[in-house]
């Protein structure tokens, strides 16, 4: 069986075309890497100039437009304090903030005297904090703004309020880009959720189970990101928006070129011993066809698990190499009774490889099954191919028209992995059924492929 399966090896091999595929794979795996390099790209604001400040004033006093003179107030305080280039967030709107109170000053005939004197105060405590530089003093007075209005709901309001707490708390400058803000965002926003969700529960209405676990989960993970200084992490609905991490989840679509040649190989593995006649040298061998059979089967199998290997370690290389990045340990958190858990993330990433193992299986023997049928190489190859591109646009126009019958068919249950995070074609598409779809499909093309090449007369 083993000499069997290394001649199969050396043939495939052996022939010019099919070093060719191979190199024009390895090729575009390169070149994949290289345009994602050169396209992702850091941005460099250029921020607020000294002369778009000067040109702003120079509009606002030849047009005065509508609350003109609060404008030219707040550009030249800009001016006065060198407020331009790279800016915080927090800045602006701790100038917008004061400056719409100075608007309001200026006309004192409209406001009663505790109206002015909180629009002074406003004005001078957002302007003191811009001048000093003293976030928290921002941050103070945007509580109080909060602690006194009447927009939007209590429970925004209060989520709010606490975020502003927390970043006091943890030191978190806003605005600044930095991942502690967007954590703290997170647990407050989650945690109004999950006391909504208990509200309409202890009301006697319908709750959300799936949305209380990941609200849930979503503030767990982002407090234990806190408390261990974690800011590069993945999880089930949350993939980091870096060049690595995003080169490296996108190459997996990479596989599909794998797929067209294991497709081309195994729709012309038996069918081109009948088309060039070897068929008859193995027979005059005391070789059964049961094991020429499997030695050609084993053959695809050990490819497509060599492949798909292959291909899995080469990207991480080329990624690695392209984006260098102390990222790559960073890890993927889950949450299971109510704690948090976590692994390697480069774990998750083979995991997926090692999923697609299953579909190329499967459509490798679909495959197998046409070359064992026909005689013809060429037709049967051909027939593989054509069925491969046709059975996935078919399962996509099933996908989006929602037949639901299509979970039933073959190409609809091969994206294991969306399936797996519960993203299939169809709503309550589960990984259990699209294994056994495949597992169907698989005996089915193993008994038909087996029984059509005993059958054939050479």
């Amino acid at each position: 069986m083993l000499n069997l399966i290394k001649n199969e090896y050396i043939k495939l091999f052996g022939l010019p075309a099919n070093r060719f595929l191979l190199a024009v794979v390895l090729i575009l795996f390169i070149l994949f890497q290289a345009v994602s390099r050169m396209t992702i790209a850091p941005v460099e604001e250029e921020g607020i100039t000294l002369d778009y400040i000067e040109k702003q004033i120079a509009y606002l006093e030849s047009a005065q437009p509508a609350h003109y003179e609060s404008q030219i107030l707040l550009y030249e305080f800009m001016l006065e304090h060198e407020i331009y280039g790279d800016v915080s967030g927090w800045i602006m709107d701790a100038l917008e903030q004061a400056f719409s109170c100075r608007q309001s000053l200026l006309s004192p005939a409209d406001l009663s005297l505790h109206e002015m004197a909180e629009y002074s105060r406003c004005y001078k405590l957002f302007t003191d904090s811009v001048a000093s530089g003293d976030w928290k003093q921002y941050l103070t007075l945007k509580i109080e703004q909060l602690q006194l209005s009447s927009q939007g709901s209590a429970s925004e309001r209060n989520a709010q309020i606490a975020s502003y707490e927390e970043m006091i708390r943890y030191e978190v400058e806003p605005g600044v880009g930095d991942w502690r803000e967007d954590a703290i965002t997170e647990i407050q926003e989650c945690r109004r959720i999950l006391e909504e969700l208990d509200f309409y529960q202890n009301a006697g209405q319908l709750s959300d189970e799936a949305a209380w676990t990941e609200a849930y989960s979503r503030m767990a993970i982002a407090q234990y990101r806190l408390d261990h200084n974690i800011s590069t992490y993945l999880s089930s609905w949350h993939q980091p928006d870096t060049p690595f991490w995003n080169v490296l989840l996108q190459s997996r679509s990479l596989l599909i070129l794998i797929q067209i040649i294991l497709v081309i190989w195994a729709g012309g593995a038996i069918s081109q011993e009948f088309s060039r006649g070897t068929i008859k040298m193995y027979l005059m061998n005391p070789v059964r066809r049961s094991r020429l059979f499997l030695s050609k089967y084993w053959t695809l199998v050990s490819l497509s698990v060599l492949f798909v290997l292959v291909s899995c370690v080469f990207n991480l290389l080329l990624t690695f190499l392209c984006f260098p990045s102390s990222e790559v340990t960073a890890p993927y958190f889950y949450v299971s009774n109510g704690v948090v858990y976590f692994y390697p993330a480069l774990w998750t990433v083979i995991k997926t490889y090692l999923i697609s193992l299953v579909p190329f299986l499967v459509i490798t023997t679909g495959a197998f099954m046409i070359s064992s049928l026909l005689h013809n190489a060429s037709m049967a190859m051909g027939i593989s191919a054509a069925s491969f591109f046709a059975g996935s646009l078919l399962a996509y126009a099933l996908g989006s028209l929602q037949i639901d019958w299509g979970r039933y068919f073959l190409f609809c249950n091969l994206d294991l992995n969306r399936i797996a995070a519960g993203a299939g074609l169809f709503s309550h598409q589960t990984l259990g059924f699209s294994l056994g779809v495949m597992g169907v499909h698989l005996v089915i093309f193993l008994l038909t492929a087996y029984d059509g090449f005993v059958r054939q007369e050479v």
